[in-house]
């Protein structure tokens, strides 16, 4: 069923004309809403069809057999910017979204919730290009484990955009994806589950876009779980990830690489890697600071490639996890000229349970000008501290050899359940 053909609004006195209801044939409460009149739009699910409605008047404004085409229709209503609101309920979204500049698009919680068709070709739920100023929020977004789901957002040169509150799953590549110098960006408090490649993923972020050279973006608050890795950043300069999660990803929980300069990862949390908790590649003017990487299968924090960072305050924790299926491996290994960077202040370690660490910080022989200082270290197979480069200084570190548990009465136990993880996230 497709839009009733609708009267216009009586702009002076701001309902439908009764006369003109009369000799059409449309009732008083059914009016179709010029573009560029001041109002917000409401969604809901009805029978067979999605009704549109003005926030303003609660008059109907077009009903669709197809809820993008219902959602899209309110979106370009808003010429000058606005909010449509989706009510709680099913949404088959068979074509991408196209959001525009200023408009917010609000769902009612995880009520609300958005689900990928096979019919939708491109494989992206909402699809931002070139608008500022854009919202996206308080909804559910399902890839329905579709292989053709590339991404439940897409944000394309976008700036000053927020995407909050949403909860992307099981998309074939990623979550969220901010890409092609969008600026000024915020992805806050939104959780990304199994997502195949990762959570959110921050592509092609540096210079030579409308926002000028190497304007910052920030995410925080995020929790990420299954999927591949928690978030990356490729090629992405200046990016903040602040205070987020990421739990059992089956690559890293995070991967900063590709030239993804002045990366800053702070407050943040990792728990049961299958791989690196953090691998940063090809990559420059670095800042690792206050977080907690535990258990994970590979190393804690591993960089190659790397001029000028600090790597300071951080909890690296059971790495190799035995327990999980891993092997003696490194709390930080540094790599392939790594060089101008300050690890200090950290306490890297592992519990007697997980088997012990091979090295607590490692340096290869491609390595210069770094500085190891007042790292605490512990339960180590080999060697504590590995300085095989070029002008490093190590000086100040602490590490005993046993106990492992220094006064715990007794160990964390755990394993990586992975069917129990995704028994939560299918409900």
């Amino acid at each position: 069923m497709e839009s009733i053909d609708r009267r216009k609004f009586n702009k002076s006195l701001g309902f439908a004309s009764i006369s003109a209801a009369l000799f059409t044939g449309v009732s008083a409460c059914e009016s179709e809403i010029t573009p560029g009149m001041e109002h917000d739009y409401k969604i809901y699910p009805q029978g067979e069809v999605f009704v549109v409605k003005s926030q303003v008047t609660d008059e109907i404004v077009a009903e669709k057999s197809n809820a993008a085409t219902a959602i899209q229709t309110a979106i370009d209503l808003l010429e000058t910017g606005g909010e449509v609101f989706l009510h709680r309920g099913k949404y088959p979204i068979d074509q991408p979204l196209k959001l525009k500049n200023n408009v917010s698009l609000r769902g009612s919680g995880r009520g609300t919730r958005l689900e990928l068709t096979d019919n939708n070709k491109e494989g992206i739920g909402i699809h931002g290009q070139g608008f500022n100023g854009a919202m996206a929020s308080r909804f559910s977004i399902d890839g329905s484990n579709l292989d053709t789901s590339v991404a439940g957002i897409l944000l394309d040169d976008c700036g000053d955009c927020t995407v909050s509150d949403v909860y992307a799953k099981n998309f074939s590549k990623y979550g969220i994806w901010v890409r092609n110098n969008s600026f000024l960006c915020e992805i806050k408090s939104c959780k990304l589950a199994n997502n195949k490649e990762a959570g959110i993923l921050m592509e092609n972020l540096s210079r030579g876009g409308r926002g000028g050279d190497y304007v910052p973006n920030l995410i925080h608050g995020c929790i990420a779980y299954a999927g591949g890795t928690g978030i990356e950043c490729k090629r992405s300069i200046v990016v903040n990830i602040v205070a987020c999660m990421v739990h059992q990803p089956k690559k890293f929980g995070f991967h900063i690489h590709s030239i993804s300069n002045s990366v800053l990862l702070s407050g943040c949390r990792t728990f049961q890697c299958l791989l690196d908790a953090v691998r940063v590649e090809d990559s420059h003017e670095l800042n690792i600071s206050s977080n907690i990487f535990c258990w994970h299968r590979g190393n804690g924090i591993h960089l190659k490639n790397v001029s000028w960072g600090i790597l300071s305050g951080n909890e690296v924790i059971d790495s190799g996890s035995e327990r999980q299926g891993g092997e003696a491996a490194i709390g930080i290994e540094m790599r392939e000229k790594v060089q101008g960077v300050q690890v200090t202040g950290n306490t890297i370690f592992n519990w007697g349970g997980q088997g012990l660490l091979t090295y607590g910080v490692r340096e290869d022989k491609t390595c210069l000008n770094n500085a190891f200082t007042n790292n605490n270290l512990n339960f180590i197979l080999k060697e504590a501290i590995v300085s095989k480069g070029s002008n490093t200084i190590t000086v100040n570190n602490i590490y005993q050899k046993d106990p492992a548990y220094q006064g715990s009465p007794e160990h964390p136990d755990a394993l990586f359940d992975d069917k129990r993880l995704m028994d939560f996230i299918n409900g």
